[in-house]
C-alpha cells in the first residue's frame, strides 16, 4: 500500500456510489504524489533552472565571439571561447536529457500508482 493512502478504503461500503468512490480516490491522490516524489521533485527543478541558465549563457558566449572576431581578438581566446560554447552545449544537452527521464518518472509514478490501486479497488 502507498504512503498515504491507508485511510482510502480498498472496497467501498456499499451505500457508497461511483461518484463518492472517485471522489475519495481523487481526493487522496495529492497525498500520494507530493511526499514520495519530492526529492525527484527538486531535482527536476534544479534541473531545469540548469538548462535555463545553460540556455541564456550560450548566446552570450557568441556575441563575445563574434565582438572579439570583428576587433581581430587572439586566436587563443576566440578558441577558448569557442571551446566553452561547445562545452556548454554538450552540458545543455545532457539537462535536457536528465529533464526529461526525471519528468517522466515524476509523471508516470504517481499515475501508475492510482491505477494500481483503481485495479485493486475495483478487484
Amino acid at each position: 500500500m502507498l504512503a498515504g493512502w491507508s485511510d482510502v478504503p480498498l472496497r467501498p461500503p456499499p451505500e457508497a456510489s461511483d461518484a463518492s468512490v472517485c471522489a475519495t480516490l481523487y481526493a487522496s491522490a495529492d497525498k500520494i504524489s507530493a511526499p514520495p516524489q519530492l526529492g525527484q521533485t527538486l531535482l527536476l527543478l534544479f534541473v531545469l533552472c540548469a538548462n535555463i541558465l545553460l540556455q541564456l549563457i550560450n548566446p552570450l558566449i557568441t556575441h563575445r565571439f563574434l565582438e572579439s572576431a570583428l576587433a581581430d581578438g587572439s586566436m587563443e581566446f576566440l578558441a577558448r571561447l569557442a571551446l566553452l560554447f561547445i562545452g556548454i552545449a554538450a552540458v545543455q544537452q545532457v539537462t535536457v536529457v536528465n529533464s526529461t527521464v526525471l519528468a517522466e518518472n515524476v509523471g508516470w509514478r504517481p499515475t501508475n500508482a492510482l491505477r494500481r490501486d483503481l485495479a485493486r479497488h475495483c478487484l
